[in-house]
Formats: C-alpha cells, sequence, structure tokens
C-alpha cells in the first residue's frame, strides 16, 4: 500500500455501439471461447445469464446491453473478479427484446456470444419506504408509506419478524394516490418478541407477476416505551434498547458522591462528577452511561487533565444531558428524573464497566430558557442496500447470486445542523441516531426570520466524517426557513429520496459513519481527536484521472465517481472499499505498497478492503455495481463450477483457481479476500465442501470423473472474528492504534509493504493458530507460497 495512493475499486462503464465499432463478431463455431446461457430469475424484473469461459482468469470481459456497454472487466488490478452470473434490472431498460453481449479475452484471442432476451420489467418495484415513526413499543401502530412503481397492486407486508402474534393479512394497506400506499399494522399486547431491530419483507403483485423484496422495511421494536434522556452534542447521544451494561472494573470508579446533575435549561442539565483510575486516563475516552428506565444513553468524553499520586488518578469529567426531542413536552417543568450510570473505557476486546451507581440527586427540570425559542426536525435519506441471493436454479450455485437492490428509509445521524439568525449568529447541534434534532435558540436578534441547513459533516468527538465539494468546502442543504414568533417551531421531516441531488451528498457521508462506527472500538482509547475520513463528491462528476475514472482512496481522501455512467455515490459497496482503504492508511502499519510485484506475497489491502463491506452488511458476498447489471460472489471457499470433458459436460465443483493464481492479481480478486473471510467467520460450517482441485492452467476438468476430495471440514478449523481484530490491532497496527513497542520488524518478509504474509506470519506469532491448523488451507488448498519458519515467533 502506498500512503498517498491506493488502487481503484473498478472501471468506469462506457456507452459504445455494438458492431462492427466495437470490434464484435457472433462465432460460427457451435462452442466459442466465451458462452452466455439465460437462467431462470428468482426475482421477477431480472434477467440472469450464466458465462463460461474458455480460460480461468480472462484478460478483459465486456457485457453489453443492446448498445449500452454495462460491465467493463480488466485484469490485473481489478478489486472485482471475473463476471460469472450477471443479472440485468430490467426497468433500467424497458420491456422488449434486448440484444446481451460477452466479449473475453483469453490470451491472444477475443471471442463474443450473444443470447436475446424479453424483458417483461413488470411494475412491481419499491422506489423507498418512508417510515412515519423511529421505534414502536407494545400496542402501537407501526406506520409507513411504500412508494411503488404502480397503482392497483396487491401488497402484503409479513410482521412475524417482529411481532409474535402476527398472522398473515392483519395489515392494513391503503393507497394513496400517485402510486403510493400506506401500510399499518399494530403491535400485538401479547407479543414474546425480544427488543431489536428488524426487517420485513414486502410482496408485492400487479396479478401476473410477483416480486419479493426480503429486507425492504425496517423496524426498531422494544417491548416497553423508550426513555427520557440523552447526551446533548455528544457523539454517542443515541438510545440503546437493552440493559445498562455493567461489569467488575477494579481500575476505574466514580469518586462517591461526586457526580452530581445541574439544570441548564428547560431541555438540558449538566453532568459533573470526579473519576478514580488505576492509570491516567489522558489522551483516552471515557464511556458514560445513563439509564432513566426502558434502556440507556451513551456518550463519549475525552479527558485531559489527570492528577496522579501514588494512590492512583483522578480526573474531573462533565458532559449535558438532554432531553430527548420527541418526549420535550411530556417532561414537566420540576419534574424529577433519577438517573442510574456506569462507566467504562474501550478496549480490544470490548467495554467493560463499573457497577451501577446514582448520583446524589435526581435531575430536576427546569422551565425553558428566557426569550428563547424550541426548535426541533427530522431528516432522513433513501438507503440503498445490495442484497444478494443464491440461485437454486443456478449450476453455480451457490458460488455466484443474482444480485438487486434494495431502497430503505434511513436516518441521517451524526450530521451537522446550524440555525442562523439575521444578525450574524449560528447554533449548531448533531442529528441524533433517529435524524431528529433540537435546539433552544436565543432571540438575539430583531429579526423573526431563522434559516437552518444540513451538513453532512461530522465533528463530535469520535466520529469525523464529511462530504466536501470539489473545492474542498463542506457541503449543505437547506432543511428551511420561517419567520418565527411562537416559542416554539418544529420544521418537519425532510426525506431526501435517490432522485434528490443532495442524496449524493449524504450517501458517502452515512457510509462512513457505519465504518467508524465499526472501527472506533478498535482505536478509540488511544486517539484524540479521531483522524478525519474525507469523501470529494462533485454531481455528475468522474474523480481524478490517477483513479482511472472511477472511485478511489488518495491522500487521506475518498474521491467519489458521480456519473450517470458509474454512480458510486450510491455503491454501498465502493464506499465501504474505499473507506476501509482509508482505515489501512491511517491505523495499519504505513509500509509502501498495495498491489505487490513479488507473486508469492499476496495483496493485503486490496482483499481486506473487498472483504469488509461483506462483513459490514453480514451477507458474506462481495456485491458488484449498483447500476443496470449487478452480480456478487460468495466469499467462503465455495468452489468455482467449471466444464468437465473439454467444456461439454456437467458443472463440477471446484476449487477456484483465482484462489492459488496470484501472477495475475496477486490475490486482489482471488484468494486474499477469501483467506481474510476464514479468519473472520471462524468455524461457521461452509455451506459445500466437497470439491475437485485442477491448477493445469487450462480451466477445463479434462477427466469425465474427477477426483472430488471433502475439503469442508478443513474450511471450519480456523480464526474468528476476535483473530482477524487482534491481527489488526496487535501485529499489523500502527498509526493511530495502540502503541505495541514489542511489535518484530515485520517489513522483512513477502513482498515490498503490508501484504498476507505478515497477516499470517500475526496470526501465528500472536498465538491464534498453529501452522498445522492453518497449513491445509494455506499451502494444500491454496497453493500460497508461505512459509511459517520465517515468521517471527514472539509478539507480545
Amino acid at each position: 500500500m502506498s500512503s498517498s495512493s491506493l488502487a481503484p475499486r473498478r472501471s468506469s462503464p462506457l456507452y459504445i455501439a455494438l458492431g462492427v465499432s466495437a470490434g464484435l463478431s457472433v462465432p460460427s463455431l457451435a462452442r466459442a471461447g466465451v458462452e452466455i446461457d439465460l437462467v431462470t430469475s428468482i426475482s421477477p424484473g431480472f434477467t440472469c445469464a450464466e458465462i463460461a469461459y474458455d480460460c480461468e482468469s480472462p484478460a478483459s470481459v465486456r457485457i453489453y446491453v443492446d448498445s449500452t456497454l454495462a460491465v467493463d472487466y480488466a485484469a490485473p488490478g481489478e478489486a472485482m473478479s471475473v463476471p460469472h452470473f450477471p443479472c440485468i434490472d430490467e426497468s433500467n431498460f424497458g420491456a422488449g427484446q434486448h440484444t446481451i453481449a460477452v466479449s473475453a479475452t483469453c490470451g491472444a484471442t477475443t471471442t463474443t456470444d450473444v443470447a436475446s432476451a424479453m424483458f417483461e420489467a413488470p411494475p412491481v418495484g419499491i422506489d423507498g419506504v418512508e417510515h412515519l415513526g423511529f421505534s414502536w413499543s407494545t400496542g402501537d401502530e407501526v406506520a409507513f408509506i411504500l412508494d411503488a412503481q404502480d397503482a392497483a397492486l396487491d401488497i402484503a407486508v409479513d410482521f412475524s419478524a417482529v411481532d409474535s402474534g402476527y398472522a398473515p393479512g392483519q395489515e392494513t394497506v391503503t393507497p394513496l394516490g400517485d402510486d403510493t400506499y400506506l401500510v399499518t399494522y399494530t403491535l400485538s399486547n401479547n407479543n414474546s418478541k425480544p427488543a431489536g431491530v428488524y426487517r420485513l419483507p414486502i410482496e408485492i403483485s400487479d396479478g401476473l407477476v410477483t416480486r419479493s423484496h426480503p429486507e425492504a422495511v425496517t423496524v426498531r421494536y422494544t417491548p416497553a416505551a423508550v426513555g427520557v434522556v440523552e447526551f446533548a452534542d455528544a457523539v454517542g447521544g443515541d438510545f440503546v434498547i437493552g440493559e445498562l451494561p455493567v461489569g467488575q472494573r477494579t481500575d476505574l470508579a466514580p469518586v462517591p458522591g461526586s457526580f452530581k446533575i445541574t439544570a441548564l435549561s428547560r431541555t438540558e442539565a449538566s453532568l459533573t462528577g470526579e473519576v478514580w483510575s488505576k492509570h491516567s486516563l489522558d489522551g483516552k475516552t471515557l464511556i458514560i452511561n445513563v439509564a432513566d428506565g426502558g434502556g440507556y444513553a451513551t456518550a463519549d468524553v475525552a479527558i485531559a487533565g489527570s492528577s496522579c499520586g501514588f494512590g492512583g488518578c483522578t480526573v474531573d469529567v462533565e458532559t449535558t444531558l438532554a432531553l430527548r426531542a420527541d418526549h420535550v413536552d411530556d417532561v414537566d417543568p420540576g419534574q424529577s428524573i433519577p438517573l442510574d450510570l456506569t462507566l467504562g473505557t474501550y478496549r480490544p476486546s470490548g467495554g467493560t464497566f463499573t457497577a451501577p451507581f446514582s448520583p446524589a440527586d435526581p435531575w430536576v427540570v427546569s422551565n425553558p430558557p428566557l426569550n428563547s425559542i424550541s426548535m426541533s426536525g427530522q431528516v432522513t435519506y433513501d438507503r440503498i442496500r445490495q442484497i444478494t441471493a443464491p440461485n437454486p436454479n443456478a449450476a453455480r450455485h451457490p458460488q455466484y447470486g443474482q444480485a438487486h437492490r434494495a431502497i430503505e428509509e434511513e436516518p441521517v445521524r451524526r450530521a451537522l445542523v446550524q440555525i442562523t439568525d439575521q444578525c450574524g449568529h449560528t447554533y449548531s447541534v448533531q442529528t441524533r441516531s433517529d435524524g431528529v434534532w433540537h435546539r433552544y435558540v436565543p432571540r438575539e436578534c430583531s429579526s423573526k426570520s431563522y434559516g437552518v441547513t444540513l451538513k453532512p459533516r461530522s465533528i463530535f468527538g469520535r466520529y469525523r466524517v464529511a462530504t466536501i465539494d470539489g473545492s474542498d468546502a463542506d457541503h449543505s442543504s437547506s432543511l428551511g426557513s420561517a419567520e418565527i414568533n411562537a416559542a416554539a417551531y418544529n420544521f418537519g421531516k425532510r426525506y431526501y429520496t435517490e432522485a434528490d441531488p443532495e442524496h449524493g451528498e449524504l450517501a458517502p457521508f452515512m457510509v462512513g459513519v457505519r465504518a467508524q462506527e465499526w472501527m472506533r472500538p478498535l482505536v478509540a482509547d488511544e486517539v484524540y481527536p479521531y483522524p478525519q475520513l474525507d469523501f470529494k463528491y462533485s454531481p455528475g462528476v468522474q474523480t481524478l484521472a490517477s483513479c482511472g475514472n472511477t472511485s478511489c482512496y488518495s491522500n487521506q481522501v475518498v474521491k467519489v465517481c458521480a456519473t450517470a455512467g458509474n454512480p458510486d455515490h450510491r455503491d454501498e459497496w465502493v464506499l465501504l472499499h474505499e473507506s476501509f482503504h482509508w482505515f489501512q492508511d491511517m491505523f495499519l502499519i504505513k509500509l509502501d505498497g498495495n498491489m505487490s510485484p513479488n507473486v508469492v506475497a499476496g495483496a493485503f489491502g486490496e482483499g481486506f478492503a473487498s472483504m469488509m463491506p461483506a462483513v459490514m452488511d453480514g451477507h458474506g458476498r462481495t456485491v458488484f455495481d449498483v447500476g443496470p447489471v449487478m452480480h456478487s460472489e460468495l466469499l467462503d471457499y465455495e468452489g468455482n463450477h467449471k466444464h468437465s470433458d473439454s467444456g461439454d459436460g456437467p458443472w463440477t465443483p471446484a476449487l477456484p483457481l483465482d484462489l492459488y493464481v496470484t501472477t495475475g492479481d496477486n490475490g486482489s480478486g482471488g484468494w486474499s479476500w477469501r483467506m481474510l473471510w476464514d479468519f473472520y467467520d471462524g468455524d461457521g460450517l461452509e455451506p459445500a465442501g466437497e470439491f475437485t482441485r485442477y491448477d493445469d492452467g487450462t480451466g477445463l476438468i479434462v477427466s469425465a470423473n474427477p477426483v472430488m476430495t471433502d475439503y469442508g471440514v478443513d474450511f471450519d478449523v480456523v480464526g474468528g472474528p476476535t483473530v482477524l481484530l487482534d491481527v489488526l490491532m496487535g501485529y499489523v497496527g500502527g498509526n493511530h492504534m495502540p502503541e505495541n513497542p514489542s511489535r518484530p520488524d515485520i517489513d522483512s518478509r513477502g513482498g515490498v509493504g503490508l501484504d498476507m504474509t505478515e497477516f499470517l506470519d500475526g496470526v501465528l506469532c500472536r498465538g491464534h493458530e498453529s501452522w498445522s491448523d492453518m497449513q491445509v488451507i494455506i499451502e494444500d488448498m491454496m497453493d500460497f507460497d508461505y512459509d511459517p519458519a520465517g515468521a517471527p515467533v514472539s509478539c507480545p
């Protein structure tokens, strides 16, 4: 990896005519060098194809739909692998007859195959889901508006995941006109489901075609109503459903009787106290949890000014409490709110906390601030999630899967809201986890005119993410303006749909927040301020020439391609991919090189950045493209099915050749992400286990009955999430990671820079696995040229 530049994720689609100008011709032989077959799709509205190649690793592949070049793959250097099972969203091309062509280059030969398909493009899709609330309790009515693609559709929502008392058809669907529908359902009083966040499927039918969207609706459920207190202007000011986290820490404790609550205004109070610790907490982050019944809120407080002596250290801490905006009117002046607290810090093993304690006195809510205005609002946007599913009708199931998108409403959290008056005063607040913001604003100006803007920027505490434009200035979007003469004003709910220009500003920002939520516990104990992750975005603009007209990470900024041909600003996979290049640059050892020329080394950076989106989304697949053609690949060692009998026989499960061919892409699009995934997913059973191994380079299994070996159990003997995290933090961690002075010189093996050799050294050196545990996967199955004898033997 280079600290200044990392390889782009993929090529950008181009648009050229199909025919002589594209250098294409329909092959006359019975079997071409590339072969495309249409297969039955499990998702109405999608046409899927099975593609076979004469070689295992084509140098280039192009897929056209009519005159549109929809997939442009070129090796080496691609993070994506060779497309084998692409699915075409028919709605991008319209109903009617269409031609699908695939052109592939194997060696010096380029061949083409074509297929003709009838696109039905049924109007049974979802353009968006707008929730009319954030969380629901027993007996509440869940309500959302479904933006569909036609009128007079039959719509069903299955609430059984969130309600044990649900029976099919109990939901109510009311057409609202303009292809929108109101869906309501009342959670039963005898619901036995635990508190949590649930995703519900929607089924839509026009009487001929039925389409199921498996995770279209998000419902946050708690059996009892959530509490009324949160932290004001704090990164961790999210209310959490569940029990207050407690523990038995002996190195951290509140000084008895020191924690006090002082009312500041109608909605805010100051929480102060003194904390004892065994060692100085300066430069670290103190976690403060506050419970008021039904759940708890949590915040980070940066620590400085510890006073240390023979008996340990003490330090004063202060943070601000606030009434939740949706409970402000429910809490009367003079009302008493008793609180329980726990304290903790971030550790590599996760947060640990003190026993619960209470401040000396409860919070007594005061009157509203004199001469002030209570302002509030809510901000949400369309989140585009890529959902994958295996295709049981495909010969290559489950290695390659059909892919499609899901659009769901998500709150804009941790973003900056700024309120301005006509006298130059600006007041700031951060949106909460539900996208709600609330702020008391003093009347400091004779004019009653106020404006409110939203900036995709988080600068509070640990989360530091921003979307910037081409001039490095913050993006901003107007939430409204008003002449306010009353004591309170609600700006309402601003919903940014995918069609809004501002959506491209928010989507990269929210991906950055998600990535930092995963990263923060690894490093926040040692870092303040947290380094900022910037997305440089300009609507309709490609990034930089050095990025290859796609998205890339360079110089601590993710450059986002935002063209119609390559809309990466809406592609969560690529945005997460580039965010984890930033993570590597900021938090892992600064070693030169990302795509090592040493064929025995294997690129760590591309494999890591391609694997982590699957970790974040939990589906275990790489998902390519957000545009008209999508394809996905399972990260587990499913086996790449290849033709037998010189290409004329049945599909046969075989270990993917790209697992152990490193000369083409040095592992970036092949085995390195699969290896890292296995060290993440641990001993979970693989979907398949019996394969043949064929690695003579032809890409064909010439034996009619190849020898099959059951490798399945060998995939399930190593790894786990703690292994991956510990190697990242304790061995290849650097820069902002916890300091490890005992770390050996780890840039002495493999290729130049951080590569898979260093990662495997860390697994051994940190004592997670023995070479005998790892050998089957690393050496026997992958043919990775790794010598454990040279690995460091001591790395505390």
